[in-house]
């Protein structure tokens, strides 16, 4: 196995690991308007910049017992409360989908999702892969922060119809009656055709298939008490000719309904998420963060188009990150490029959309601490040619094509520097430059290929004074890269490559003071993986990592003490190379053990061959995969057709090379609809495979056909 490729990646990622021996001061990073002129950092004006407290304690719902499940219900299961702001109660049959939701799928057009619950496990998980359904409920639980004018709750449920725009009333909204809230809460409720939420994957030839059910309702008070508005949303959601077998137990939960204070925080995901309020640009605040509970922020960009973001720790070992989430649930960007203590900087990111922005913060080895994060929104790019950066620092921005960056620092004489810049998209092949306060070029760097660092390790500075970083790329295209700068070499010449290890297999090594091991092993999507680390001496507290070959962390441990052993489980992404890290958190030397298991992912039986043109017809057993094999030459354009012959299955596939890589999976029509790929151009000569499955891993009868297309 060839590691040229990861030492490259290693180095950045390893040159950012002294950060934690160093505090981080405030007072020297400039990232903010430079039109903007703050006083100087005292408590005061730090106390100052915490979220504003209410001034009066707007009305709560009771913190009594909620309703009790209606008549007739059997065992029915209470969701949500207090933490999570919003309450109902729901049949003890439906599925909780509410901790099985990553911060994209929380983040609605509506509001934020804090309970998410359907009618079966089937259901759920079409809901879930957005998969075109004809059956099935939903119940869900959202509050949002609409700018809304003051009115009547009915009032601004029409002006929130309007804004949304993919759906229809079937009725007149009215006032929410006795019985539908508890408290002094003010509501409306409508029915709809549409699915506001886009849970059911319906065409856009189909959108009359889903009818929803709104409830809307505006606590009192919000307006004043606190600086920001919040409401509270219900929604329940089935096929139109569905509906009214489900419409008794949404009246059902309804009466169950349950307002707590949803104005300062709340939480999503099963306590997971919690959402602390709002930003607004060029008002830094103070956060805390809850050991393993990750914290949401809002803020709406307005007719801003650039958001500059920094998020830094109160102490060094915080390991920061933070993700910015688009209105419409795309994540823009993961920023997590530097170690403990860190300082993580996102500069003139693009806001494309209009609506509310997610930044969900969190902490690598979901420890708990205090944190400042900043945003500053401005109409053009507010580094469009560079800026400042300080040591401990890392930025990630965007390059324009046909343009340069320039990002100064001071540095004194003798002192040793590193400075790593990373393409985040492959196709960028980056140009780095030194330049002294003299303007004279002391480094030029351009030794990677397309999407690989640019590494300066160790370089001793030869005078006291300003001096700049250029960044450019070969051939004058543009794209996202991060830049970080650091003190010393000692983290690159610590980094010790383990070698190769296999499923199975068991090994031994040494760390020495202050050393990182980098073990690698190819493994399949879907491989469920287990690697454990064991000290052998017991004064080892040993630190686990698992990184993908982009060098992305997809999971650390760190939960016990020294002597007592890691380990990491969990499902691997897609197939290729991994890197297993393995440190001492002290730094300390000693032996110990790594083992790497694996319990691989599904290999599908083979069905046979199929010829161009002759269908097959064949079945599948419960939780079965099966493999076709047909022969094909390169620049043949086929047309591929699976039907369930049963006429209700939910079939895929996935088209696999001659090489074994998936090429794509299709995954479209419903149950019992056939699914279909046309015109797909082959680029290679060879044995191709289709691999025929069941989304609900049950049993299936099907037709598989491929031809040449007309």
């Amino acid at each position: 196995m060839s590691n040229n490729h990861w030492s490259y990646l290693l180095v950045g990622l390893m040159l950012t690991a002294v950060i934690a021996c160093r505090p981080v001061v405030e007072e020297n990073v400039d990232l903010s308007d430079p039109a903007l002129t703050r006083p100087a950092a005292t408590t005061a004006s730090r106390q100052a910049t915490t979220i504003p407290q209410p001034t009066a304690t707007p009305p709560q719902s009771p913190t009594a017992a909620p309703t009790a499940a209606p008549q007739g219900a059997n065992q029915w299961q209470l969701a949500g409360g207090a933490a999570t702001g919003l309450q109902f109660t729901v049949p003890a049959t439906w599925v909780n989908l509410s901790n099985q939701l990553d911060i994209t799928a929380v983040a609605t057009p509506l509001g934020l999702i804090t309970l998410l619950f359907a009618d079966s496990d089937r259901t759920g998980r079409s809901l879930l892969a957005r998969k075109e359904t004809t059956s099935g409920a939903y119940a869900a639980a959202l509050i949002a922060e609409l700018d809304l004018a003051t009115g009547s709750p009915s009032t601004n449920l029409n002006r929130l119809l309007l804004d949304l725009g993919n759906v229809t009333p079937l009725d007149t909204i009215r006032p929410i009656t006795n019985g539908t809230a508890v408290g002094p809460v003010a509501g409306a409720r409508v029915d709809v055709i549409g699915d506001p939420l886009n849970l059911f994957a319906t065409t856009p030839a189909t959108p009359e298939l889903i009818q929803t059910r709104i409830y809307f309702f505006m606590p009192t008070g919000t307006e004043t008490a606190v600086s920001r508005q919040a409401q509270a949303i219900y929604l329940f959601g089935a096929p139109q000719a569905e509906w009214e077998q489900y419409a008794a137990i949404f009246d059902s939960i309804a009466e169950t309904f349950i307002i707590y204070d949803i104005w300062s925080s709340y939480t999503v995901g099963e306590g997971a998420v919690s959402v602390r309020g709002t930003l607004q640009s060029h008002n830094p605040i103070v956060g805390n963060l809850s050991p393993g509970v990750s914290d949401i922020w809002t803020f709406d960009a307005g007719t801003a188009r650039y958001a500059t973001i920094r998020l830094s720790p109160d102490n060094n070992n915080l390991d920061l990150a933070f993700t910015i989430v688009a209105p419409s649930g795309q994540t823009l960007a993961f920023v997590d490029e530097g170690y403990a203590g860190a300082v993580e900087i996102a500069v003139d990111m693009p806001l494309a959309e209009s609506g509310s922005y997610i930044i969900e913060v969190s902490e690598f080895f979901r420890e708990g601490g205090r944190y400042r994060l900043s945003l500053i929104l401005t109409n053009e790019p507010l580094y469009g040619s560079g800026g400042r950066i300080d040591f401990g620092q890392n930025i990630r921005s965007e390059l324009p094509r046909n343009q340069q960056h320039v990002w100064t620092f001071a540095g004194e004489a003798g002192q040793l520097v590193s400075i790593v810049v990373a393409p985040v998209v492959e196709t960028l092949d980056l140009i780095l430059d030194l330049y002294g306060p003299d303007g004279t070029r002391l480094v030029a760097l351009d030794e990677g290929f397309s999407g690989d660092p640019e590494v300066i390790a160790g370089f001793q500075l030869p005078v006291t004074g300003e001096y700049s970083i250029m960044v450019r790329s070969f051939a004058n295209e543009g794209g996202v890269y991060t830049l970080s700068l650091d003190e010393g070499q000692d983290s690159i010449a610590n980094f010790y490559d383990a070698g190769d290890i296999v499923y199975g297999q068991s090994r031994e090594e040494a760390l020495r003071a202050s050393e990182v091991h980098a073990w690698f092993f190819s493994g399949s999507a879907a491989d469920e993986v287990i690697i454990e680390v064991i000290p052998l001496d017991e004064s080892l507290d040993l630190v686990l990592w698992l990184l993908t070959a982009d060098v992305e962390r997809l999971a650390t441990r760190d939960k016990h003490g020294p002597g007592e052993a890691e380990s990491i489980e969990l499902s691997l992404p897609t197939s290729g190379e991994y890197l297993v890290l393995v440190q001492d958190f002290y730094g300390q030397p000693g032996r110990y053990e790594l083992r790497l298991r694996a319990k691989t992912a599904r290999v599908p039986d083979f069905g046979g061959t199929v010829r161009y043109g002759l269908p097959v017809r064949a079945g599948l057993a419960p939780a079965q995969a099966v493999a076709w094999v047909f022969e094909a030459e390169a620049g043949d354009l086929i047309d591929i057709t699976l039907t369930p012959t049963d006429g209700r299955s939910d079939l895929a596939f996935m088209l696999q090379n001659p090489a074994g890589q998936t090429v794509l999976e299709v995954d479209e029509a419903l149950g019992g609809s056939s699914e279909q790929l046309r015109r797909f151009a082959l680029d290679t000569a060879g044995n191709w495979r289709i691999v025929v499955r069941e989304f609900f891993d049950e049993a299936a009868a099907y037709e598989l056909l491929v031809r040449l297309a007309d």
